[in-house]
Parts: structure tokens; C-alpha cells; sequence
């Protein structure tokens, strides 16, 4: 599906592709690799959450990986979902998923109810923009979508940039005095009479910016 603000899908069809419906089916990506599968993990709970106006997460739990006799998690799973690493969602049915999240752990916790489990939190790029920290910069560019291009790039691994290219002719460089999200958002697409909005999901969610108004309609971050 290109574009889900005006393609149509035929029921049938995806009733058939996806098995009825009947048997849910994930893969949690690490370097390409589905860890549920290669270390026969149990994801006993997963929650997806997408926006268009505040930042994306995913969060799963994972059951049956405490160790009693240590007392602790197991060590490999720890480290396979340590801080930092990205991760790939891909949610479906039966054999057939398709990937709706990517983004890094942000927090890694443990839950102790009926069973002991692991908690994982992850956060999309726009997250990791908003917490970049205020910065001074100057950016020497010819066009605001090149200082948006410019920015972006920070983030490629967790996502590809999408930005409609203006023609400003700019003679003085743009200064940069806010974290990377408030300087796109609020200084690049916002001000001069530019509009347009900043999107940031997982391919087959917004596979295609859907904004082509004004001289500068704005940036996408597909992963």
C-alpha cells in the first residue's frame, strides 16, 4: 500500500494474505536479525504507538527469561536490548508481517507481577530530537531545506529524510539556537509564511510525505 490517505485495500484480499486474522505474528529486528526467533523469545505483551504530533514508542514485555537459581535476567537478552540499540517492529498475521516501528531503547526495566518480565522501551528519531539539547550552530546553506537535510542527517540510522527542496537563495547562513525537532518545526517550517507539518513513522505507515501545498510543505522521516 503506497499511500494509506487514498489507496484502497480489498478486505478479501488482506483476509487471505493475512490468514483471517487469526494468528498474530511479530519480529523484533536487531541488525537485520529477528531476536524473537534466534533466541526463542516470548513477547507476552507489545503496544504500538504512532503520531503525527508527538514522538512514536514501542513498548514489549518479555516473559520466561528470569533465571531463578541467579536470581536475574538473562544476561544476553540484557545485553541484546542494552541502551542505545536500534530496533525494528514489524507486526502482521501468521507468516506475513510488516514493519510499522523503528526506533532505539530508551529504557530497559523489569516488572515483577504474576510473572517476572522484562520491560523495553523504545523511541522514535523525533524523541531523540527533542532531547538533542539546545544547540549554537550555523548552518551555510543556499535553501532552508538544505539546513533541513543537514540536520537530519544526525539521524539516518534510525530513519530517511523526505524533505521537499525549496528554492530560497539565502545569503546569510541560518542560525540554529534550539534542539534539532524545535528548530525544524518552529524555525524552518513554521516562520515566512511556509506551511506544512513533520512526520516521522515506519514504512507502510506514512510511506509517502502527504503534503505538496506550499513553497516549503515541510519534512518526513521515514524508517
Amino acid at each position: 500500500m503506497s499511500n494509506l490517505m487514498t489507496d484502497t485495500a480489498s478486505y478479501r484480499v488482506l483476509e487471505s494474505q493475512y490468514g483471517n486474522f487469526v494468528i498474530p505474528a511479530l519480529k523484533l529486528k536487531v541488525n537485520g536479525a529477528d531476536v524473537v526467533k534466534s533466541m526463542s523469545l516470548t513477547i507476552s505483551e507489545i503496544q504500538v504507538t504512532l503520531s503525527l504530533k508527538l514522538a512514536g514508542m514501542a513498548v514489549f514485555k518479555i516473559a520466561g527469561v528470569y533465571e531463578e537459581e541467579n536470581h536475574s535476567f538473562r544476561s544476553d537478552v540484557k545485553s541484546k536490548f542494552k541502551l542505545g540499540t536500534i530496533v525494528e517492529v514489524e507486526l502482521g498475521y501468521l507468516s506475513t508481517t510488516r514493519k510499522v516501528f523503528k526506533g532505539y531503547v530508551a529504557m530497559l526495566g523489569v516488572e515483577f507481577d504474576q510473572l517476572p518480565v522484562l520491560t523495553v522501551t523504545l523511541m522514535d528519531a523525533r524523541r531523540l530530537m527533542m532531547t538533542s539539547g539546545r544547540k549554537y550552530l550555523l548552518h551555510n546553506v543556499k535553501n532552508y531545506s538544505d539546513a533541513v537535510k543537514q540536520v537530519l542527517g544526525d539521524y539516518s540510522k534510525l530513519c530517511r529524510p523526505v524533505v521537499d527542496a525549496t528554492s530560497d537563495g539565502l545569503e546569510k547562513p541560518v542560525s540554529q539556537t534550539t534542539n534539532d525537532f524545535d528548530f525544524i518545526t518552529k524555525e524552518l517550517i513554521g516562520p515566512a509564511g511556509r506551511t506544512g507539518s513533520f512526520y516521522c513513522g515506519g514504512s507502510g505507515v506514512f510511506p509517502q510525505a502527504p503534503f505538496r501545498q506550499g513553497p516549503f510543505d515541510g519534512c518526513a522521516l521515514w524508517t
